[in-house]
């Protein structure tokens, strides 16, 4: 499809042509955008190995976030003039992330996650906030500083960063780290968010039930409708 908003253009089909409008061809493009985001890991099993005759890589690779966001969003700047309400996603496609920028704030938050074991939380830090600033589109990186936060007592700061995860979760409705499904990661941080709020209010950090005896490593039993209601 060519021209303006209610242009026309031809594309391929098996008995021959097909003519579909610029509206019609942004939201094919739109689909595929949020097929490919749902996908979105350096090994993937269709790409690197079933459409390969000799495959390179060995499936399914370490599941890190593959380089791509660029061109989604600049392919969803490109189409948002055509299409009847544009995606949240990227300030509603307004918006577009370099190349370099995507790497920069993927390889810093991989470092962490592959490196963690070795490194002080002063670093570990450092690294994540470089990877959210560079990368301002992802839940994940915002995930992390919550949880180093809240282990450092800074629980105004990790409620801060769990609130910012969960709107960019929900923006982005999947996940960029595939290591756990989009649920798990929702519910995760939605309860760390939770932890990080009564923490700061100088509770504990969950509604433990006092009139129970604690379990047998000495834990509190939390109440599960107290629990619910707080969330």
């Amino acid at each position: 499809a060519t021209g303006g908003g209610e242009g026309e253009g031809e594309a391929p089909a098996a008995g021959g042509n097909i003519t579909i409008s610029n509206r019609v061809a942004a939201k094919i493009m739109c689909v595929t955008l949020a097929d490919y985001l749902d996908q979105m890991v350096e090994v993937n099993g269709w790409r690197d190995h079933h459409q390969v005759e000799s495959p390179l890589k060995l499936y399914p690779g370490n599941q890190g976030p593959a380089i791509a966001l660029y061109w989604i969003s600049g392919l969803c700047r490109a189409i948002r003039d055509h299409l009847e309400t544009a995606p949240p996603i990227f300030a509603h496609c307004t918006r577009v992330i370099s190349k370099a920028d995507e790497k920069l704030a993927r390889d810093a938050y991989w470092f962490v996650v592959v490196n963690e074991s070795t490194m002080d939380e002063t670093e570990q830090v450092q690294r994540m906030e470089l990877a959210a600033e560079l990368n301002p589109w992802v839940a994940e990186p915002h995930v992390m500083l919550a949880e180093l936060h809240f282990r450092s007592g800074a629980y105004a700061k990790a409620a801060k960063h769990a609130a910012r995860a969960l709107e960019l979760f929900y923006t982005l409705a999947t996940a960029w780290d595939k290591r756990l499904k989009f649920n798990a990661w929702v519910a995760f941080t939605r309860l760390l968010l939770l932890r990080s709020r009564r923490k700061a209010r100088g509770m504990s950090s969950m509604p433990a039930r006092d009139d129970l005896p604690n379990t047998s490593n000495g834990l509190a039993l939390v109440s599960i409708s107290e629990l619910v209601e707080s969330m």
